[in-house]
């Protein structure tokens, strides 16, 4: 099996109940051991996917389902397609012992929104899950003022994903321990529906805008950070809100008070995974607080757009979004 980027789940002796299942995860530098490309965000491409398999398999790629014709051997190609230009870390697919819910269409465009399970979970769990992302999805298109920019709104469980979930376009990955039951959802519901919130921005900050290089990644994770308190605010929490922005900076002067201070955007790392620390995710949502405050609510999120606009489909760092 590669190092890493796709991985497999099956069967054996010890766990004969194991789904049968293939499925990538790139994030930020693992697409290069199995796909070759050039694998860094600043390249950006559209995708066809061209999967054989089984025909009892589900598969789920980026894009749309072209057509799946039955082959003559009793297999399946799955012929999947991306018109949107998207750099290697967020190139995806699944497939396997997976089944689909659909839930209503959302957005201005009414794109097909899905939530994918693995065999053996309950689809009322599935879907329940993932249940405020048609909500979601309306709301930030009307906070940001730009449509979702994607043909489809999937969100997808598999084993393994590695900070729990990942944004790729059209299919974001979730690790199986955020799909929960009625019991455990009264525990756990308002973290999962901060990450269903945290990856749905980076369709905006990560996915449609792409960071040009690490370093600047604040431009992805600070924005999808500081979003889940946005989402918060705007539902009427407003204490929720306070406690999410008292996190945030908790969390952000723990590291820089105990461990170290760098700069938001910084070219001195070994790995591009050191980048994403609680400078990057909280320091960075705390900083875009500071601005909207200083600038005022009109003319933030009315600059918020523009620079979505502007940047669509494109790569960007920090002195493009000054």
């Amino acid at each position: 099996e590669p190092v890493g980027g796709v991985y497999f789940s099956r069967p054996d002796q010890q766990y004969p109940e194991r789904p049968t299942l293939v499925w990538t995860d790139h994030e930020t530098e693992r697409a290069r051991y199995w796909l070759p490309c050039v694998d860094y965000p600043t390249v950006r491409t559209t995708l066809a996917f061209h999967l054989t398999v089984p025909t009892t398999w589900t598969v789920l790629a980026n894009g749309v389902l072209v057509d799946e014709p039955v082959n003559a051997d009793g297999t399946k190609t799955s012929n999947w397609r991306l018109d949107f230009p998207c750099p290697s870390y967020l190139v995806c697919f699944g497939a396997g012992d997976l089944f689909l819910v659909e839930d209503r269409p959302a957005g201005a465009a009414k794109i097909p929104v899905a939530y994918a399970g693995i065999k053996g979970m309950a689809p009322e769990d599935v879907k329940n899950s993932f249940a405020e992302t048609p909500k979601m999805i309306d709301w930030m298109e009307k906070k940001l003022g730009v449509p979702l920019p994607f043909p489809k709104y999937y969100q997808m469980f598999i084993p393994m994903v590695g900070y729990g979930a990942m944004e790729n376009i059209s299919l974001v990955t979730f690790h199986e321990e955020i799909c929960m039951d009625p019991i455990y959802a009264t525990e756990f519901q308002l973290f999962v529906d901060a990450v269903v919130l945290h990856e749905m921005a980076h369709s905006y900050f990560g996915d449609s805008v792409v960071c040009r290089f690490f370093e600047h990644s604040w431009l992805k994770e600070s924005w999808a950070k500081y979003m889940e308190a946005c989402w918060r605010q705007d539902k009427g929490e407003k204490d929720l809100a306070d406690w999410f922005m008292f996190w945030f900076h908790t969390r952000y002067f723990a590291e820089a008070d105990e461990r170290y201070m760098r700069p938001i955007v910084t070219r001195t790392y070994d790995s591009s995974w050191h980048l994403f620390d609680a400078h990057l995710y909280p320091g960075g949502a705390a900083r875009l607080h500071m601005l909207r405050n200083k600038l005022g609510e009109e003319a933030f999120w009315a600059g918020v757009t523009s620079y979505l606009q502007t940047f669509a489909r494109e790569t960007a760092e920090t002195d493009d979004f000054r």
